[in-house]
């Protein structure tokens, strides 16, 4: 977003997103990442005359992340005055959770005059300036893993018990002879 001359512009974006597992899965962590782009250009009157223009930016971009037994992570960014890129993350592992919710807010303002200034000839010019502020590339990745069955348990079970009894059985046999 832009904004050239007197104009001025704020914008706020938010949104709630709800992520449950497939059954015989987990959520294990998280990753949301992204970068600022800021553009910063005030307008000079030449030859050191009076009358400069102004440009500003600000931005932020807050993520809560909650799930059961009141786990919760938090990530804030805050930009101001920024000219040139800002790269964050936020991120959460070794999480084990069936169920997780996650609450993504952001704003960004911008704002820019134009420089005004009178030459000596009594002629008046004006020259915009520039003020900007983008969020690129914004990544949200869920990591899962899938969490084994019960029957995936009394199945191994039962494989060690033959293990184990055959091992005994082989034992005996060596011990007799």
């Amino acid at each position: 977003m832009a904004v050239k001359s007197s104009e001025a512009d704020g914008t706020d974006y938010s949104g709630e997103m709800r992520f449950a597992a497939h059954s015989g899965y987990l959520i294990t962590g998280y990753s949301f990442s992204a970068s600022f782009a800021g553009t910063l250009d005030a307008a000079v009157p030449p030859g050191g005359l009076a009358g400069a223009g102004t440009a500003s930016n600000r931005g932020s971009v807050s993520l809560f992340a909650s799930g059961a037994d009141n786990w919760s992570r938090n990530g804030n960014r805050q930009v101001k005055l920024l000219k040139g890129n800002d790269a964050f993350v936020f991120s959460a592992g070794n999480i084990m959770l069936a169920q997780m919710s996650m609450s993504l807010n952001g704003s960004m303002t911008v704002f820019a005059t134009p420089a005004s200034w009178t030459t000596p000839d009594g002629v008046v010019h004006r020259q915009d300036s520039l003020a900007g502020l983008t969020l690129l590339n914004p990544t949200l990745t869920v990591y899962t893993s899938a969490v084994p069955e019960p029957e995936t348990y009394a199945m191994l079970a039962l494989g060690l018990a033959v293990i184990g009894l055959t091992r005994r059985r082989r034992q005996g046999r060596a011990a007799q002879a």
